[in-house]
């Protein structure tokens, strides 16, 4: 059975139609409509799509997919180098609060910690 060209593009369901991507300015969301109804327009009038566009097409999606993958693995080393960095942070000003204690002996002990 052949599906409908919306249905192609959506899950099926008549409201996923209409939706639109709001974050899209007008020229990006008219620039999409025309090429739907480019495509729309040549598989109703019979025309094959161009083999070399068709293999670009590939290309060009298989290259988005690696771009979106490095930029997500990247976003997460960000994200783990600026999760040490404040691990540092606080070790270092830790390390500062206690420096002034470097001169007792090690054996030392605080006297509100003998009453306990």
């Amino acid at each position: 059975m052949a599906t409908r060209h919306y249905e192609s593009n959506t899950s099926g369901m008549n409201f996923d139609r209409f939706l639109d991507k709001f974050d899209e300015s007008a020229l990006v969301t008219m620039k999409r409509h025309y090429w739907t109804a480019k495509q729309l327009l040549r598989t109703k009038l019979g025309k094959k799509e161009d083999e070399h566009l068709q293999a670009s097409d590939a290309s060009l999606d298989s290259k988005l997919t690696l771009f979106r993958s490095v930029r997500a693995t990247s976003e997460n080393l960000l994200a783990c180098i600026e999760n040490y960095h404040t691990f540092l942070l606080e070790r270092m000003a830790r390390s500062f609060r206690y420096s002034h204690l470097s001169w007792l002996p090690c054996n030392f002990r605080f006297p509100w910690a003998i009453m306990k």
